[in-house]
């Protein structure tokens, strides 16, 4: 973020909008309340005053709290995700069940032209269709690399003498071998 006073990046938190020599400066001087508090705001401009368009790709960012990526705005006594409010605010309410989805792969956008609405479902496949669904060894919880995936494999040995020396258990070399797991290899 960066301070509203001197336009300096701001990687710490900050006061009002505020680095702190200018919060300082604002406060010795009084005049601290030329800031608009969003307490006073609408939700239309709270969402407006936290989201900037981002020139190069369309997406409108959201520039407030954030949780894993995603948009939050403080709406009476609970949190709600700002994307998921940007797309109700012009098309009304979402249904509970339902989920409004990124066209644009990036979860910080509140952009209401780059959000539809879908089930878990189609959420779940736009994630797997376009590649940034974990595998392999790129999950974090994985304990094989590709390699040794394809020497499991090729092994012969009983599922349990094969487990015993990659420190895994038997089902997890027979889902191996099944292509259970690790079937994009």
């Amino acid at each position: 973020m960066h301070c509203r006073c001197c336009t300096k990046e701001i990687r710490t938190r900050m006061a009002r909008g505020l680095c702190s020599p200018c919060y300082q400066r604002e406060r010795r001087n009084g005049t601290l309340t030329t800031f608009q508090s969003t307490n006073d705001m609408t939700v239309e401009q709270r969402v407006a005053h936290y989201s900037k368009v981002d020139p190069n790709t369309g997406c409108v960012e959201w520039q407030g709290a954030k949780s894993h990526g995603y948009g939050v705005l403080g709406c009476g006594d609970k949190l709600v995700l700002a994307h998921r409010l940007s797309y109700s605010l012009r098309h009304g309410p979402v249904p509970a069940d339902l989920v409004v989805r990124h066209r644009c792969d990036n979860p910080a956008c509140v952009n209401v032209e780059h959000l539809e609405i879908g089930t878990h479902k189609d959420n779940a496949d736009d994630k797997v269709e376009r590649g940034r669904s974990l595998k392999g060894e790129h999950c974090p919880s994985a304990k094989l690399i590709a390699e040794q995936v394809a020497s499991i494999r090729r092994d012969t040995r009983t599922h349990r003498a094969i487990a015993a020396v990659y420190g895994v258990t038997h089902r997890c070399i027979g889902n191996i071998k099944s292509r259970a797991t690790w079937a994009h290899i």
